[in-house]
């Protein structure tokens, strides 16, 4: 049975993502753990931080709090407070995600389905080959191969 995370005592979700990282996570926080939470998704590593990380940091944190979202040069930041944003959040990127997969297997159908055609019309040249050169193929191939 998959595990149920409950937003209490967290008011708030910050969502995330980083080209390093397909799609997005989410990270569960509040206002006073925010900068962590801000600080796990773009330096994961445990340590300390230089002056200007923790300047990056305070400088996302305080965007986040003026506009609930930052972008940055390698993905994006995105706070959302009280669970029906975080509910309505969520699925908007769920649904995105879907529509992405969705198009992705369009697109590999469209590729197999041009494989098969090209494999059709090889194997249609393959075989008006053969019957042009009749009994002196495996001759013309022998010639060819030398």
């Amino acid at each position: 049975m998959a595990e149920i995370h409950r937003i209490e005592p967290n008011t708030a979700a910050l969502f995330y993502s980083i080209d390093a990282e397909p799609k997005f996570a989410v990270t569960l926080c509040r206002d006073s753990t925010l900068f962590d939470a801000v600080r796990g998704t773009i330096f994961p590593v445990d340590g300390d931080l230089s002056q200007e990380q923790h300047d990056e940091i305070t400088g996302h944190v305080r965007e986040l709090r003026a506009s609930g979202g930052v972008d940055f040069e390698d993905g994006w930041l995105a706070l959302r407070v009280g669970m029906a944003d975080v509910v309505a959040f969520l699925m908007e990127k769920v649904k995105d995600a879907r529509a992405d997969a969705q198009y992705e297997d369009q697109e590999r159908f469209k590729e197999l389905k041009a494989r098969e055609a090209w494999q059709i019309k090889y194997l249609a040249l393959r075989d008006a080959l053969a019957a042009a050169l009749g009994d002196k193929g495996p001759e013309i191939a022998a010639l060819i191969a030398a």
